[in-house]
Parts: C-alpha cells; structure tokens; sequence
C-alpha cells in the first residue's frame, strides 16, 4: 500500500495549489503561463506575444487551468497543449534572436 504525505507544500517559492486542485504541476505551469500572457498590447494583440487577444498560448493556458482540477483523461490532453506552446514559444525566439 502506497502512503502519500499530504502535507507537504512547495518550498520552491512557487504558490501553493488550491486543495480542489488534482494535477498540481498543470496548475503551476498554466498560472505560469498565464502570468506572461495576462493582457493585451496597446495595439490589440498579446502585450508577451503579440498574438491576437486572447492569444493562443492563454486560451491554452485558461484550459489547463480548469483540467488541473478535472479527471487525468482532461489534464492529460491539457499538458500536451501546454507543451505544444511552449515548442512553438522557442522556435518563434531562435527566429527572432538569428533575425
């Protein structure tokens, strides 16, 4: 039988997960995410991106945020979203920084 120690908290600076919350990572990295991407630009698109308002990465991140509290099967799909922006997100700087 496997015995998990519940109260144990992030020490790594990090806020603490709300208790409703099953995918603890997911709803660290979608707070992340959502933090760079938190509003738009004077010219409309994303003030991080500048994608078109709501940018891709924070309608990704506003879903993963709400799967970290649903079934694995959601946070599942959810984390490879986020994943898939953050791939996206590297190429599109090493772009910028050979440009």
């Amino acid at each position: 039988m496997v015995s998990v120690d519940h109260t144990l908290r992030a020490t790594s600076g990090r806020e603490t997960a709300p208790d409703d919350v099953v995918d603890r990572l997911l709803w660290q990295d979608a707070r992340e995410i959502l933090g760079r991407h938190a509003r738009p630009g004077r010219d409309g698109g994303c003030d991080w991106c500048g994608g078109a308002w709501p940018c891709h990465s924070r309608r990704a991140a506003e879903h993963a945020l709400a799967a970290s509290r649903r079934s694995w099967r959601e946070g599942w799909t959810a984390r490879h979203d986020l994943n898939s922006v953050r791939v996206v997100a590297r190429a599109d700087r090493r772009k910028v920084a050979v440009s």
